[in-house]
């Protein structure tokens, strides 16, 4: 900046300031579409398959910035199978590259549940005739096409319900969040207040027992590559949630409001499959019928940064 006085203004003591007129170079996010002030390289090691996948439903058919020449074995970054991957890097924003390393994560996550249950639910009586399908599943998305998307959605689903294979009843929901820390490791669990919102906005519409799945997933290397893996999870109702909140904080680097839980209140997933047997799940939906959980209490504090 620099900073010219005139005499009258140097007598004044009044500075007229001169902005520079050098420009920066300017890079488009291949996700907005658009150049942003924080664009950098993004690179992921990439099978043959996801770069066309991501390119064509992420970038809006916007070519890679860069790929190298030469490939290696190793782990493709977004569906995580062991094959042939090359790096492969785009312009994205620092919101846009979280948005898609993210895809990868929920990819692991919700593989693990399905898994989880498909292995395990033919061991028991009560489970056994239980599907569990994805009703909400993560989509690949351009940032146009998500807002398009969000304009249109009229309401919120569970990530997962679970179906009586013969009746085609629905019988429960889970909502699925990830984490990179196993639960007994956390302080406290904490979830935006706006997916709190979206789990008491399908509870009151499905009217049928109501789970939050807190899932664990860390990184699992190959050098130069890695992939997302799930190791465990944990489970509580929604009337566990009503017992074990503890408050409303605003996070660090963040604006929006998340409530905290305490981290004893979620079971070992060994104990899900006994919970929803059909006369726990006949209690469950007899209590939601007569009260639907508060799952957090905004303080005054927080009402007003709400507005």
């Amino acid at each position: 900046m620099i900073i010219f006085l005139s005499k009258k203004e140097s007598s004044l003591g009044v500075a007229r300031i001169k902005w520079t007129t050098v420009k920066a170079p300017e890079y488009v996010c291949a996700r907005h579409g658009s150049s942003r002030i924080d664009v950098g390289l993004s690179g992921f090691f990439l099978c043959k398959n996801c770069v066309s996948l991501l390119k064509k439903n992420v970038f809006a058919d916007t070519e890679p910035a860069y790929q190298s020449s030469s490939s290696v074995d190793g782990f493709c970054a977004y569906c995580g199978n062991k094959l042939t991957a090359r790096q492969t890097l785009w312009f994205l924003c620092s919101g846009c590259d979280r948005i898609v390393r993210s895809y990868a994560i929920e990819r692991a996550a919700s593989a693990f549940v399905l898994n989880w249950w498909n292995t395990n639910r033919k061991s028991n009586a009560c489970t056994k005739k239980i599907k569990l399908e994805q009703t909400d599943p993560v989509k690949l998305m351009s940032f146009n096409g998500h807002k398009e998307w969000k304009k249109n959605a009229s309401t919120s689903n569970p990530d997962f319900t679970g179906i009586d294979e013969e009746t085609g009843k629905k019988l429960f929901a889970i909502e699925m969040k990830t984490g990179r820390n196993a639960i007994n490791k956390m302080s406290a669990f904490q979830l935006d207040v706006t997916d709190c919102d979206d789990i008491l906005s399908f509870v009151k519409k499905l009217k049928i027992p109501a789970y939050l799945f807190h899932v664990w997933v860390t990184e699992e290397y190959e050098p130069p590559t890695f992939r997302k893996v799930a190791l465990d999870t944990w489970w509580m109702s929604v009337y566990d949630m009503e017992a074990n909140f503890q408050q409303i904080r605003t996070r660090q680097r963040e604006q929006r409001p998340a409530a905290y839980f305490k981290k004893s209140g979620f079971k070992l997933k060994e104990e899900f499959l006994r919970s929803v047997c059909e006369n726990e799940l006949k209690e469950f939906a007899k209590r939601l019928s007569e009260r639907v959980p508060t799952l957090y209490v905004l303080s005054p504090e927080n009402k007003t940064k709400e507005r």
